[in-house]
């Protein structure tokens, strides 16, 4: 807790000084973008809520992604006083009270478990500052090369998840072949199963029409015979019995023809059912592949937008360098400094596009 309440008292006096450049820096009112980090106990700090307060109002407010970082804008600052709140169930609500906002600029904090509300009062005097001790701004000067220590560990936590992400993405991919592969090979045992139930089907017909063919002989030879037998005794008798037989085979003729009939349209029933199964397949097949073209074009374009952010970064980096060891006007820093925050800020938009593209992809091909 003693470690943490001094990085809130060098936080509050390294704002003092922001506030005071910012005043000479910033235009006097219009659109403010910065962001807030919170860690705890040097870990980013995910899900915290963070408020922007001015004149006991809410303006802006946001949630800290996997890195601890939320980026917050603010339509029309006026350079009043501002508050910055962190809170998060189980921790130690912060407070930064009396802050001057400065575009792009990032706020840190460092949440500790407990309850309660801890407020860090920002006085804007520059004399305040000036009084400090040079062992205090080395103190500083320690602390923010600290925190730009866990800013690029986040950042390689971050990089690793991305690579995670591209790991499993393959994976996904592989996994699509290979159901189109088994879809395909399920539409070819269908087709053939299809088949052979068909040929079947026409074998057992043939043979029906085979056995029916020759019990009707053996009817017609035996029903002969015994009219032959009886012809002499009974000839009234003998025609009775030859007419009753002329009806009972037109009777089965008819029998079979609706049997030839019946069989011929369970035939048909099932061929079409056949069709359509291999039309479903079909269409189910070019819908993944439309979708895995679909992403391919995206990937592409999100290996052009990291290109330029990695080359951006470099830049930034030149240009920290620079500030650091004092070898670069303030006026050429400024103009440097502007130019990337504008790259940055043309990667953040493209970056937003195509996060969209790609969730109005997946919301496209999951509705089908």
């Amino acid at each position: 807790m003693k470690a943490i309440l001094s990085f809130c008292v060098g936080l509050a006096m390294a704002i003092q000084f922001f506030n005071q450049v910012a005043m000479a820096s910033t235009p006097n009112h219009g659109k403010l973008s910065f962001t807030v980090t919170v860690n705890h106990i040097n870990t980013p700090f995910a899900g915290a809520l963070v408020e922007v307060i001015i004149k006991d109002a809410v303006v802006a407010r946001g949630t800290t992604n996997e890195v601890g970082v939320v980026r917050l804008e603010i339509g029309n600052y006026l350079h009043e006083p501002t508050n910055i709140r962190v809170s998060s169930a189980g921790y130690v609500s912060q407070e930064l009270q009396g802050v001057q906002l400065v575009n792009n600029r990032n706020y840190p904090f460092g949440l500790v478990k407990g309850e309660g509300l801890q407020i860090i009062q920002v006085e804007n005097n520059i004399e305040n500052i000036n009084q400090q001790s040079e062992e205090r701004v080395r103190e500083l000067e320690a602390e923010r090369a600290k925190a730009e220590t866990e800013r690029k560990a986040a950042e390689e936590k971050a990089q690793a998840a991305r690579e995670e992400a591209e790991r499993r993405r393959k994976e996904a991919a592989e996994q699509a072949q290979q159901r189109e592969k088994s879809l395909e090979e399920q539409r070819i045992t269908r087709e053939k199963e299809a088949q052979e139930r068909a040929d079947a089907e026409r074998k057992r017909q043939d043979e029906l029409k085979r056995l029916e063919a020759q019990q009707e002989k053996d009817r017609a030879e035996k029903a002969a015979a015994e009219a032959k037998r009886k012809a002499d005794a009974d000839a009234a008798k003998q025609e009775k019995a030859a007419k009753k037989a002329a009806k009972k085979a037109e009777k089965d003729a008819k029998e079979k023809a609706k049997a030839e009939k019946a069989a011929k349209k369970a035939a048909e029933k099932e061929k079409k059912e056949a069709e359509k199964a291999n039309k479903a397949a079909a269409k189910e097949l070019k819908q993944e592949q439309a979708y895995t073209k679909a992403n391919a074009k995206l990937d592409k374009q999100q290996n052009k937008i990291k290109s330029a952010r990695e080359k951006v970064d470099k830049e930034q980096k030149k240009l920290d360098a620079q500030i650091a060891k004092g070898k670069i006007p303030v006026e050429e820093a400024q103009t440097k400094q502007a130019k990337i925050t504008a790259k940055q800020a043309d990667i953040d938009a493209k970056q937003k596009a195509l996060d969209e593209k790609r969730s109005k992809l997946k919301r496209k091909y999951s509705k089908k």
